[in-house]
């Protein structure tokens, strides 16, 4: 522990035995009956009770008493004046420790903000390709499927899509469910054949879009082009109908 630290916490945890007694500062003022608290090398802490009857806590510096309390407190202005450059310097550390940390909040709000902005761009591109269909579980595979996707009308670039795997989609197998997918411009293999893989959660398909992008030390992964987020490059286009 800091000694400044160490020596600060042994002084204002010191309470000292004395009766009530008469405080007197140099001007004048008298605390009567104040109980003493603690005492620092420069300060003393009391208590002490106001005509009105009211408890008040005060601190005062010692070489604001009169001669005799200063003895009574065994003051040196010497001890009292490093003790306060040790004050000093332990507030200075707190200070710089606590703008350190001011510092290190606001960047990370900054990050997050960016973040922010960034997944609602890159959830606005992704809802630009989203085919709205239905699937057809044919094999459940966890929280994903094989499916079956027919569309309302197939089109020139999609057809009716056939087989595709969908991530973050669940239903026990010969279910029909009516989804938006979206596409991801990847593939998956199994015994069965290769099928494109859509996704059908654009939250969780754009938070790993982001990641990728973070993760990729040349800044040239399928998220990103010329330093900025844009859609997979491989994932098909939507073309209007026929």
């Amino acid at each position: 522990m800091n000694k400044a630290i160490l020596f600060c916490a042994v002084f204002a945890l010191f309470v000292l035995n004395i009766s009530a007694l008469d405080i007197t500062t140099t001007d004048g003022t008298v605390y009567k009956n104040a109980e003493v608290t603690n005492i620092l090398p420069d300060a003393i802490g009391f208590i002490y009770t106001k005509k009105n009857g009211a408890h008040v806590v005060r601190d005062l510096k010692i070489n604001l008493l009169t001669k005799d309390l200063q003895k009574k407190f065994k003051y040196s202005p010497k001890k009292a004046a490093k003790f306060k450059a040790q004050v000093s310097k332990f507030q200075a550390a707190r200070a710089k420790l606590a703008k350190k940390h001011h510092e290190e909040e606001l960047r990370l709000f900054r990050e997050q903000k960016k973040t922010s902005k960034e997944l609602d761009h890159i959830k606005a591109l992704l809802h630009a390709h989203r085919v709205k269909c239905f699937v057809h579980i044919v094999r459940p595979i966890g929280q994903n499927c094989l499916g079956k996707i027919d569309m309302h009308r197939s089109t020139s670039k999609y057809g009716r899509l056939g087989i595709a795997y969908v991530r973050n989609l669940t239903g026990p197998q010969d279910e029909l469910i009516t989804a938006t997918i979206y596409p991801t411009g990847k593939t998956i293999s199994f015994q069965e054949g290769i099928f494109p893989v859509y996704d059908a959660d654009i939250n969780k398909y754009a938070l790993q879009i982001l990641k990728e992008h973070e993760n990729s030390s040349s800044g040239n992964s399928p998220a990103a082009r010329g330093g900025k987020m844009v859609f997979p490059e491989n994932a098909p286009k939507r073309k209007k109908n026929n």
